[in-house]
C-alpha cells in the first residue's frame, strides 16, 4: 500500500497528472471568464483590476501548488478539490452574466404591441362559440387600429358572415344589450372599461371569440448621457397580469426625473382619472388611464404635453412583475399616511414591511383611503420609493439573477441595454443612496365625457393648474441640480 501511494506509485502518479489537469483547466476557466466580464463591460473598473490580480494571484498558487514537484498527496487533493470547486463557481458566475445580459436585451422594447379583440354576445344568447355565428351579422368597433383588417380576415376565415364598422361605441354595445343586433367585435381594452363603468354590460354580456393581433409600434427615445445628466423616465403600470406586450390601461402614471449626478429621484404621480387631452386627438377630452389602450406611445406623448416637458425613456410594468420584484427582494418597508382593509390585509398609519401581494393592494386601492385617487398615487409613489432603497442595498445583491429571471416577461424599456449596463455600472461604482422625493398633480372630482367612450358620462379628474405648474417647477430644479425635499 505504501509503495501505491509513494512518490513512484501508480495513484501518485495518477493523482499527480489529473491535479495538473485541473489546474490548467482552472487557469482557462479564470481567463475566459475573466475576459468575459471585460467584454460585457457591467463591472467598473476597480472591481476590474481587483478581479484581475486576485485571479492572478489565485491562479500563480494554484500551478504552483499542482504542478510542483514537492506537494504532498493530501496538499495536491485538497487543492484539486478546491480548484474543481472554483471551477463550478466561475462556470455559475458565467451564466449569471449571461442571464443578465439576456435580461437586458429581453426588456428593451419590441417594435410592436398586443391588441386583442374579442367577440362578445348577450350571456342569455345561444352562441357559445365564433362556429355559432355562421351567417350571423356582427358590428365591429372601429377604433382605427391598423389590426382591424387582420381581424376581420380572421374571423371571415371561421365563418361565413357580414362585419359592419362603426364609429359609436356606446350605440353598438346598447344595440347588444337591447337585442338589436346578437354579435360586436370590440378590443379588449375597452371592454374593461365598460365592465367597470357598465353593470349591465357586465352582467349581461360573454366573450365567446378572441383575436390577438401585433401592431407595429414606433420607438420614442430622447437620448441623453445617461449617467451624466439628467432625464425623464415615464413609469407606466399597466391593468393586466401577463404579457407586457399587452395594450391596456395605464393606471400608474409615474415621471421620474433623474439627476445621476446629484443622486436625486422626483416622483410625479398623475392621477389615472386626469381628465386631459389625449395628444392629437379632437373632441372630448378622456381619463389618462385610458390612454393606455392605444399603446404606451399614446400615454407618454400625453404626459409629454400636460407637463411640457421632453421623456426620454418609459418603462413600463404589469401587476405581475411588482408582485414578483417585491417577494424576491424579501419585502419591502413602505409608509401609510392611513390606516384601512383590503383584499383582506390591514395597514395601520406608519412604516410597515409588506410582501408582494400586500404592497400591490396598498398600491391599488383608492376607494378605502381618504382622498381616494389621490392617495393611491402617493402610496404608489411610497412603494416604488420602497424598491428603490431596497434594490440598491449592497445585500440585493445575492438576489440580482434571481430578480432578473422574474422581471423577464413582465418589464419592459425603451432604453437601450447598453445604458441600462451603465446605470448598473455606475451604481455598483459608487454604491450610492438616492433621495427619492415626491410631488403629486391634484384635482377636482367631476364627471365629464370622455374621447374612448363617447357620449356616456364618466367620473373624472379636473386639474388643478398649480399642482401642475408646482410639479413642473420641482423637476426643473431637479434638473438643475438643485436638491429637494419632500413637499
Amino acid at each position: 500500500m505504501s509503495k501505491l501511494f509513494s512518490k513512484k506509485g501508480k495513484l501518485y502518479k495518477i493523482v499527480r497528472f489529473l491535479s495538473k489537469i485541473i489546474g490548467v483547466l482552472f487557469g482557462c476557466v479564470a481567463a475566459s471568464l475573466y475576459v468575459f466580464i471585460i467584454l460585457s463591460d457591467i463591472l467598473p473598473t476597480k472591481y476590474l483590476i481587483g478581479i484581475g490580480v486576485a485571479s492572478i494571484v489565485i491562479i500563480g498558487i494554484i500551478i504552483f501548488i499542482l504542478f510542483g514537484k514537492k506537494t504532498k498527496l493530501c496538499v495536491r487533493v485538497i487543492f484539486s478539490i478546491l480548484s474543481l470547486l472554483g471551477i463550478f463557481a466561475m462556470i455559475w458566475a458565467l451564466l449569471s452574466i449571461l442571464n443578465t445580459l439576456n435580461f437586458f436585451d429581453k426588456v428593451v422594447a419590441k417594435n410592436y404591441k398586443t391588441e386583442k379583440y374579442y367577440v362578445v354576445v348577450r350571456k342569455d344568447s345561444i352562441y357559445n362559440e365564433i362556429s355559432d355565428l355562421n351567417g350571423i351579422p356582427i358590428y365591429f368597433y372601429n377604433n382605427n387600429s391598423k389590426a382591424i383588417d387582420e381581424v376581420i380576415t380572421n374571423i371571415n376565415e371561421k365563418i361565413t358572415t357580414t362585419i359592419t364598422k362603426s364609429n359609436e361605441l356606446l350605440i353598438i354595445t346598447d344595440d347588444l344589450l337591447e337585442k338589436r343586433n346578437e354579435a360586436i367585435i370590440i378590443e379588449s381594452s375597452l371592454v374593461d372599461i365598460l365592465n367597470e363603468e357598465n353593470e349591465e354590460f357586465k352582467n349581461n354580456t360573454k366573450t365567446i371569440y378572441t383575436v390577438s393581433v401585433r401592431v407595429e409600434v414606433d420607438k420614442l427615445i430622447k437620448e441623453v448621457g445617461i449617467t451624466t445628466e439628467p432625464f425623464n423616465l415615464y413609469i407606466s403600470g399597466i391593468d393586466t397580469y401577463g404579457s407586457i406586450t399587452k395594450a391596456s390601461r395605464s393606471d400608474v402614471n409615474i415621471v421620474a426625473t433623474i439627476n445621476p449626478k446629484t443622486k436625486q429621484i422626483l416622483l410625479t404621480s398623475i392621477p389615472r382619472d386626469y381628465y386631459v387631452r389625449l395628444h392629437g386627438t379632437r373632441g372630448y377630452k378622456d381619463k389618462l388611464t385610458h390612454a393606455g389602450i392605444y399603446g404606451i406611445n399614446m400615454s407618454l406623448k400625453t404626459v409629454e404635453d400636460l407637463l411640457d416637458i421632453d421623456i426620454n425613456y418609459y418603462a413600463k410594468i404589469n401587476f405581475s412583475s411588482v408582485i414578483k420584484a417585491i417577494e424576491v427582494l424579501g419585502g419591502i418597508d413602505v409608509y401609510s399616511k392611513y390606516a384601512f382593509k383590503t383584499c383582506g390585509f390591514t395597514y395601520s398609519v406608519g412604516t410597515e414591511h409588506m410582501n408582494g401581494y400586500k404592497a400591490l393592494a396598498f398600491a391599488r386601492e383608492r376607494h378605502k383611503v381618504p382622498g381616494g385617487d389621490r392617495t393611491r398615487g402617493e402610496n404608489q409613489e411610497a412603494v416604488i420609493e420602497a424598491i428603490i432603497k431596497k434594490a440598491s442595498n449592497p445585500s440585493t445583491l445575492t438576489k440580482y439573477n434571481l430578480l432578473l429571471s422574474k422581471l423577464n416577461d413582465s418589464f419592459e424599456t425603451n432604453m437601450s441595454s447598453k445604458n441600462i449596463k451603465k446605470l448598473a455600472k455606475m451604481q455598483l461604482n459608487d454604491m450610492a443612496s438616492w433621495n427619492v422625493v415626491s410631488a403629486n398633480l391634484n384635482g377636482t372630482d367631476s364627471h365629464n365625457y370622455t374621447y374612448s367612450l363617447g357620449k356616456q358620462m364618466l367620473y373624472v379628474m379636473e386639474p388643478k393648474q398649480a399642482s401642475i405648474d408646482n410639479a413642473k417647477a420641482m423637476i426643473e430644479k431637479v434638473k438643475n441640480g438643485e436638491i429637494i425635499s419632500a413637499q
